[in-house]
């Protein structure tokens, strides 16, 4: 056996310390970066079939293409220009049609305020071109929609919002412009404004095909109104935007009404709804649905979903999410400045959520649904938070699953000096009751998952040094309850303790751990956890 440095041995309790196993419905951080706001889904980059994402860190002018399987940063791309806000908000779309979706990244603050996005090209994951703005905190927003030419040429557009953009003689009228990008260089076409001073015109940009049956697509965009401590948001409206149209519709008054837009067909009655999120500095928190009448050609408010129970500013982002319930249609997901809360698509009931984390007034939190990352069977959801412009506990990016690692908000991760002490809970159901279970650890990452015998699950494990190292440590000083028999519920709870020493030098170190079950009266293993990561930093 190869022998291991026993503060190597120490930065491995370490990692166990803070790693939660649990097979039920429960918030789940697996990876923390103190600065991200924006977060999106991009597939999966990196060929390994696991979804990868991207995450925005404007604060520290940085952007990420994170590994979906592993959760390590596979690039980085930094900010062309210093405090420019680069990362504020991203999307992704195939410009080129080579089959690899590339990327829009903004920067409100970049060429002396007047604000830019880059290109970057998916294949090469370099960075390209950049189209330049005109101020009024230009990128706040961003979405493709083919809505140039005349004549759509069904080539999407990349369309971005600044919606503090003055008029003459108004402040946060609000601007949309648009840019036609070919071989990744773009060329602006148009804009459009708001009507009115205090309008944000802008605030969200959103498109997802053609709405009305006729050539090409239809672009949304939100007006939230300016916010006041003592009114609320002043107005509120959005306008739904083609080659040729614009149609207008306003919202209700002093609700901040536009803080976020959903299009889809959320009640699968083959027609797709505008779903509109108001929720700002805790002054209203709910979301207007909108159908489109086709014998009026207009939009028309049909419902309104009010948290329940309540939650602060439910509506400053909402998505889609698979169908949570099993009754047959999609549900949606609503964010708030403290919470997540999933309603049905079919009955517009609420049917769960969770808290991300508590945070400030000013938080502007993005959700993304990532797909099944880890690949065993149960999809994720990314949770990107803004808390002013100091990084904090609360302002970070959250990944939430139904079952699996439940983390609290203070030990996603673990710090390299101090240490802690936290327990963990095995939950592989009374089918397992008194079966023998062994946690097992590596700092060699991920390999092909292979199957154990008869177990439910597949192991993915590198095996290394350390992990041939572990058995002869469980149940012994930091290693408590690692080896041990489930109860009558299949359950078990480990308690991994350190309290001294201190390995700065090794951080940051991701950890990888999974826990296997084993039928000791054939022998063979009968269950294997997934597969989580850790990181010391």
């Amino acid at each position: 056996m190869i022998a291991i440095p026993t503060r190597i041995v120490t930065a491995f309790a370490l990692s166990v310390c803070a790693s939660t196993v649990i097979a039920q419905t429960t918030y789940n951080l697996t990876h923390r970066f103190r600065n991200g706001e924006a977060v999106i889904p991009v597939g999966d980059v990196s060929g390994d079939t696991h979804p990868d994402f991207l995450v925005g860190e404007p604060t520290a002018g940085e952007v990420y293409l994170v590994s979906g399987r592993s959760f390590e940063t596979l690039k980085t791309w930094t900010a062309p220009q210093q405090n420019s806000g680069f990362g504020n908000r991203l999307a992704a779309h195939d410009i080129n049609k080579d089959g690899a979706l590339d990327f829009v990244v903004t920067a409100p603050n970049d060429q002396g305020g007047k604000g830019a996005f880059y290109l970057i090209d998916g294949k090469t994951l370099s960075i390209v071109n950049q189209g330049i703005g005109n101020g009024g905190t230009f990128g706040h927003s961003v979405c493709f929609a083919d809505v140039y030419p005349f004549i759509p040429d069904g080539i999407p557009e990349v369309v971005v919002g600044a919606p503090s953009q003055p008029s003459a003689t108004q402040q946060s009228v609000g601007e949309v412009r648009i840019y036609e990008v070919k071989n990744f260089n773009a060329t602006f076409v148009g804009a459009s404004s708001g009507s009115a001073g205090g309008d944000r015109y802008g605030e969200c940009v959103a498109s997802n095909g053609d709405l009305d049956g006729r050539t090409g697509d239809e672009l949304v965009i939100t007006a939230k109104g300016s916010y006041s401590s003592l009114g609320g948001c002043a107005g509120g409206y959005f306008v739904v935007k083609n080659a040729t149209t614009t149609i207008r519709v306003n919202g209700p008054t002093r609700v901040c009404f536009g803080s976020a837009v959903l299009i889809d067909d959320v009640d699968n009655d083959n027609m797709k709804e505008i779903l509109v999120g108001c929720g700002f500095n805790n002054r209203t928190s709910q979301a207007e649905l909108y159908d489109f009448n086709t014998a009026t050609s207009l939009w028309t408010q049909t419902r309104t979903i009010n948290p329940n129970p309540y939650i602060p500013n439910m509506g400053m982002d909402v998505i889609r999410v698979p169908d949570l319930n099993s009754d047959g249609i999609d549900d949606i997901a609503f964010a708030g400045t403290e919470d997540v809360q999933f309603w049905s698509g079919r009955s517009f009931l609420p049917i769960g959520g969770f808290q991300y984390s508590p945070t400030y007034f000013f938080s502007r939190p993005q959700l993304a649904y990532f797909g099944d990352l880890d690949k065993d069977g149960v999809f994720e959801i990314g949770v990107g938070t803004q808390s002013g412009s100091v990084p904090a506990h609360t302002s970070n990016v959250q990944i939430w699953s139904q079952k699996r690692w439940s983390f609290t908000p203070a030990d996603n991760y673990l710090n390299a000096t101090r240490g802690g002490t936290v327990e963990f809970a095995l939950d592989a159901g009374p089918a397992y009751a008194g079966q023998l279970y062994m946690t097992i650890g590596t700092l060699s990452g991920l390999g092909t998952p292979k199957q154990f015998g008869n177990a439910v699950g597949a192991f993915e494990l590198n095996f290394g040094p350390f992990t041939a190292l572990l058995p002869n440590l469980v149940n012994y000083g930091p290693f408590i309850n690692w080896l041990g028999f489930l109860d009558s519920n299949g359950k078990a709870t480990v308690t991994p303790r350190w309290s001294s020493g201190n390995v700065a030098q090794y951080a940051p170190l991701p950890m990888h751990l999974q826990v296997l079950v084993i039928d000791y009266t054939k022998p063979d293993f009968s269950f294997l956890t997934n597969q989580r990561h850790f990181f010391i930093r």
